[in-house]
């Protein structure tokens, strides 16, 4: 099976994740696919937005703990940091239809994108210190910019859940669609944006998007994480979950 599936709605790319028996658990191999896809979509010329969606009902569970626990990204080259910094870089609109789950990367890809397309039941979530592990793809900078630090304190170290209808109360997501209209509805706002004048919708991105902070920190957080990945704690926390059992976390003194 295709577990990255992609096609063309008019001038817009959309990139779906094809895992449903994983809840499109992401692997090293998805991550390569998906920066792959979206190299290809900076460079042509044609392509005026990118769509991320999912062809079940859950967007992403985040990593595959056994591709994770076998492969962990502790090499700068990792294929998820190659996945981090393309879309930190990437210069054209994204936009994401969002149901079900949204786990780590899940969530966290969402912050990068200008318009998220939400259901009411979708569940967001970002598990990082209950793996041993720390925010990444510039989330603890954008989380705390778009909802606060207390919020971002109840998501990142208590591993709250946000609801879809939080996440638009908190400016996470754009606004609440039907599970049946969720991605018609991301497909409706990409239609919009072709048709506006793109060097105009470009440079005003850029704007009010700036990058050189943003790009610094998710520097700072991959250094810490591939730092973190290699703890007994994280170690710990992933094979507990693999074994269904609870961890037992080493507390240096």
């Amino acid at each position: 099976m295709n577990e990255i599936l992609k096609e063309m709605n008019g001038s817009n790319l959309v990139i779906k994740l094809n895992r449903p028996a994983k809840k499109n658990a992401l692997t090293i191999n998805m991550y390569q696919k998906l920066t792959d896809l979206l190299a290809e979509a900076q460079n042509d010329s044609s392509i005026k937005s990118v769509v991320f969606c999912s062809t079940s009902d859950t967007f992403s569970a985040g990593n595959d703990l056994i591709d994770f626990r076998d492969n962990p990204p502790i090499a700068d080259d990792a294929p998820v940091y190659k996945f981090v910094r393309c879309v930190a870089n990437f210069n054209k609109p994204l936009i994401a239809a969002v149901d079900g789950l949204a786990v780590g990367i899940g969530l966290t890809l969402l912050l990068h994108c200008d318009f998220v397309v939400i259901t009411e039941k979708a569940k967001l979530m970002s598990p990082f210190v209950n793996l041993g592990l720390v925010p990444e793809f510039g989330s603890s900078k954008l989380l705390v910019d778009l909802v606060g630090l207390r919020r971002a304190s109840n998501v990142f170290i208590l591993g709250e859940q946000i609801s879809g209808k939080q996440a638009v109360e908190y400016g996470i997501a754009s606004f609440l669609a039907s599970k049946e209209d969720v991605v018609a509805q991301a497909l409706n706002v990409a239609q919009k944006i072709s048709s506006k004048p793109i060097d105009a919708l470009y440079a005003s991105r850029e704007l009010i998007r700036p990058k050189n902070d943003l790009l610094r920190i998710i520097e700072d957080e991959i250094e810490c994480f591939k730092n973190q990945v290699q703890s007994i704690n994280a170690k710990e926390a992933i094979n507990a979950i693999l074994e269904k059992r609870k961890p037992i976390f080493n507390h240096p003194q």
